[in-house]
């Protein structure tokens, strides 16, 4: 099978979209797509993460040759007790990367409010000491986000203001997930030494305070490219 070209891949997972995804999508990104640097340096990108002790190695696999399934060179290394994981809230702009919240149990909207409350608006009262104009703080449609009371709320701080509409299932339109992707690749490098949540939390932390500036800027570059691309497939998943 190699041999002729064909290896072995895990499934790419794409969100399925409706034909109403699609418009809000080509909508979105048809409003967006004429935006200049200046415009997209307004925006805070921010999303929720889970990142697990022991990876997320659960689909891998490879190729190899019959009966070498339990060879050193093929097996994944499991920990007895290294089971858990860790919820986070993150945001970024083009000019640097904001609070990593540690998020303990289910995120409800109280939970987000409080993250908003404690972490964000010091950190963006902060920033924009040295920025002229508004932010935008993009969040996608979960309940916790756009909820009654986290709605409320958000309604009553001048510092937090949100895109009129996001659309639905377009993660890939927020370039926080090319981030997230980028820290987990870090930490999987490091996973020899994590053994529980605590020092997978840690780690997490040194690696996004490590985190460099370009690549911040490069993410949010991105973005009239990523809306140009969703525009020419009419809505469509993109490899962006």
């Amino acid at each position: 099978m190699k041999l002729i070209g064909f290896q072995s891949y895990k499934n790419a997972h794409k969100p399925a979209l409706t034909p109403e995804h699609k418009l809000k999508r080509l909508s979105w990104c048809l409003d967006k797509v004429g935006w200049g640097p200046e415009q997209w340096r307004k925006v805070v990108w921010s999303d929720e993460s889970k990142f697990m002790v022991l990876g997320n190695d659960g689909g891998s696999r490879v190729i190899r040759k019959e009966g070498k399934r339990y060879n050193d060179y093929y097996i994944i290394k499991t920990k007895k007790f290294g089971s858990g994981s860790v919820m986070l809230w993150g945001c970024f702009w083009a000019g640097g990367y904001g609070p990593l919240v540690a998020l303990d149990g289910r995120v409800n909207q109280d939970r987000y409010i409080e993250c908003l409350d404690k972490s964000y608006l010091p950190w963006i009262a902060d920033v924009m000491k040295n920025e002229e104009g508004n932010f935008v703080l993009q969040e996608d449609g979960a309940s916790c986000h756009t909820g009654r009371i986290s709605t409320s709320w958000k309604e009553d701080q001048p510092l937090v203001n949100s895109f009129s509409f996001w659309p639905a299932q377009s993660p890939n339109l927020n370039p926080i997930e090319h981030l997230w992707a980028t820290m987990e690749k870090r930490i999987e490098s490091k996973r020899h030494r994590i053994d529980n949540a605590e020092q997978l939390l840690a780690c997490i932390h040194e690696e996004w305070n490590n985190l460099d500036l370009d690549l911040a800027e490069r993410l949010v570059a991105s973005m009239t490219s990523g809306c140009q691309a969703v525009i020419n497939t009419r809505g469509e998943i993109t490899r962006y």
